[in-house]
């Protein structure tokens, strides 16, 4: 009870500050020496810095365990931390270093820049009664000083030591009580919120299923992977590896995957992209297996991951999926010398071929790309996804020899009478076609640009030759549409590097004027 009552009588003493250093007299001879003090920046940062661990933890702890992917717990964990920023958390008003109050007039150093008011540009100066932080008002600018980390009594001095040296006419005034309880409601509510969210997204990951892997590689079915695993000449993925969950329900390396949840998997590329823009923990996978008449039906659910593969000197998948799995082309040499020794391992190996291309072209050997995509093309000859590469390498150098390439890559990808949702090789192949056909026509590109977004929606580039063909049409309007669509998806396209001309020609279009 006595602890209780100290601290009522510390709470009201602390409500009266203000008022009583307003009505001390001032000591002798105060306004003739700077009044400085040390307002423990360290301390404001410390505590800021723990708020800002804490949703960095909360974030990690997501990444974690759940990939931060596009669902549910992950919009409600970022709405938490948006309204825990808006309800002022940190607050860099409190990063204050030092306060200097002198004839010239008041410094207050932070964190980040100095700030100096003189006297004459003082017009009012506002303490809270606690004299938990004060603000000067000028006509130039508010400056606001926190002073939560200070005993009561240097308070009371920082107060006497103004008053000292305030000009006739401003004065210190307590700080206006309207809205303090709004904007404390509104603090508190939002932080409340965003606690709630973070509860909310934390115990839906803790009640969901138990992983976030599905533990299947594939590779499109060429040649190489039908002749290895003894497989129809059938499109779809090859399963080059398997682990965790998709091992645990039965799927097993040399499957043909040729359905993922009524949808066809046609190559890589249709199972990766379909798979990652999915929000689904449940998959049902159609296979054709070596040896077996009928398709077969898997359901796998998100799971755990596997363990990791160990390295098999002799097994050219090993290192051909190194390789592919460095997907941000972080280390292109190294990826090169894993795709070149699983062609030492297995020659006829026409994937890896194909794809140690891509990364000579990325760095300029484009002599030793030409090769490998020719290589490839030789030994897998009805592969629709090699004839689109080598299409879009020899475009613009060689339009014709392009043309031939894409429109076989659209007759071995079966486009013309092919599916249309989630069909991301009939996607690439006629976005391509829409390029080219600009060079004669652009409105053949608006037509064939169409049937590319028909195909898949998801494709940055189609919507970038639709937006250069209408404005090469006079359709401004339509052009800027399709450029701010093409960005948006650019933008956070993770299956090969950006075209940086492309985006800065697509910037020029959305900011075209109207005006004739």
């Amino acid at each position: 009870m006595s602890r209780l009552l100290a601290w009522a009588r510390r709470k009201q003493d602390a409500q009266g500050a203000l008022r009583g250093a307003l009505e001390a007299p001032l000591p002798s001879g105060a306004p003739d020496l700077p009044f400085e003090v040390d307002l423990g920046a360290w301390s404001a940062t410390v505590r800021h810095a723990v708020s800002l661990a804490v949703i960095l933890s909360a974030l990690a702890t997501f990444r974690i365990l759940g990939e931060l992917s596009i669902n549910l717990p992950t919009l409600l964990l970022v709405m938490g931390v948006v309204l825990f920023a808006l309800a002022g958390l940190p607050e860099l008003a409190a990063l204050n270093r030092s306060l200097r109050i002198s004839g010239e007039g008041i410094r207050l150093e932070k964190v980040l820049r100095t700030y100096t008011v003189p006297w004459w540009e003082v017009h009012r100066i506002e303490a809270r009664s606690d004299i938990s932080s004060f603000r000067v008002l000028s006509p130039g600018r508010d400056v606001t000083c926190d002073c939560r980390n200070l005993t009561l009594e240097k308070r009371k001095e920082i107060v006497i030591a103004i008053r000292a040296r305030l000009p006739a006419g401003p004065e210190i005034v307590e700080w206006p009580k309207q809205g303090e309880l709004p904007a404390l409601a509104r603090s508190v509510l939002l932080s409340g919120a965003g606690f709630g969210l973070f509860f909310a997204a934390s115990l839906m990951v803790a009640l969901g299923p138990g992983g976030h892997v599905l533990g299947i590689r594939c590779g499109v079915s060429s040649q190489y992977l039908q002749t290895q695993f003894g497989l129809p000449a059938e499109r779809g993925c090859v399963i080059l590896r398997v682990s965790g969950a998709a091992e645990d329900a039965g799927l097993r390396q040399g499957d043909l995957m040729v359905v993922m949840n009524d949808i066809p998997i046609t190559s890589g590329s249709q199972f990766t992209i379909t798979f990652e823009r999915s929000e689904r923990r449940d998959f049902t996978f159609t296979v054709l297996r070596p040896g077996s008449a009928e398709p077969m039906d898997f359901h796998v659910s998100l799971g755990a991951p596997g363990g990791p593969f160990e390295e098999d000197p002799d097994d050219p998948f090993y290192y051909y999926l190194l390789a592919r799995g460095d997907a941000e082309r972080a280390h292109i040499e190294e990826d090169i010398a894993d795709y070149t020794r699983a062609i030492e391992l297995a020659p006829d190996f026409d994937l890896a071929h194909l794809y140690r291309g891509g990364l000579y072209e990325e760095i300029g050997d484009y002599r030793s790309a030409l090769r490998d995509y020719q290589k490839a093309i030789q030994l897998s000859p009805r592969l629709g996804e090699a004839y689109s590469i080598l299409a879009y390498f020899l475009n613009p150098d060689d339009i014709p020899e392009s043309m031939a390439n894409i429109e076989e890559a659209i007759r071995l990808n079966e486009c013309e009478s092919g599916f249309l949702r989630y069909n991301v090789d009939c996607a690439v192949a006629y976005s391509l076609l829409a390029r080219l056909e600009g060079y004669s026509d652009v409105r053949v590109t608006v037509r064939v640009a169409n049937d590319a977004v028909r195909f898949y929606p998801g494709l940055p580039d189609p919507y970038f030759e639709l937006a250069t063909a209408n404005e090469q049409l006079g359709n401004l309007e339509e052009a800027r549409e399709y450029a701010e669509r093409y960005l948006q998806l650019a933008d956070g396209w993770p299956y090969g590097p950006p075209d940086r001309a492309r985006e800065d020609y697509a910037k020029e279009i959305l900011h075209e004027s109207t005006e004739p």
